[in-house]
């Protein structure tokens, strides 16, 4: 019995399995928003943790036939997709903010990203020119020099 339906996907099952078994981060990794990106990743990291082949509806079956193991052997993975899912929703929230910023009216609301960018090229640039300047003419004054403001840099 496969679960691969247009509703839910071939990780419809597992999903569901992962959820039943406790492991909700991990579930909606494979199932959520971010699903397509990460499935076959957490599949394959889900099957070699239980220790049976990566396909969704084998491990959906494993899962199921004794969460209570898997909900042990996983324990670490459902951090990571906590972790993962964390990302994507910060991911999402900094793309939102930064269309609402170039399509601000304001020129330094909608400047400001692009100006940041350009001065830290040059600063890069400058560090760069200074470092090959230096070994070019084989002084290292300049080189003390930098690694002493390099606090000031970070």
């Amino acid at each position: 019995m496969t679960d691969t339906d247009t509703k839910t996907g071939p990780f419809g099952r597992l999903a569901k399995a992962l959820i039943g078994a406790g492991l909700e981060g991990l579930g909606v990794a494979v199932g959520g928003p971010a699903g397509a990106l990460v499935a076959n990743t957490v599949t394959n990291r889900v099957a070699a943790a239980i220790g049976v082949d990566a396909v969704p509806d084998t491990v959906a079956a494993a899962i199921e036939q004794d969460p209570e193991t898997a909900r042990e052997r996983l324990a670490v993975l459902e951090l990571e997709a906590a972790e993962l899912e964390f990302g994507a929703v910060q991911a999402r929230e900094v793309g939102e903010t930064m269309r609402i910023e170039a399509a601000s009216g304001d020129p330094i609301q909608r400047w400001w990203r692009p100006a940041f960018a350009f001065v830290l090229v040059l600063q890069i640039a400058a560090i760069a020119t200074t470092v090959i300047y230096d070994l070019a003419v084989g002084d290292g004054a300049r080189l003390v020099a930098l690694g002493d403001a390099d606090v000031m840099i970070v």
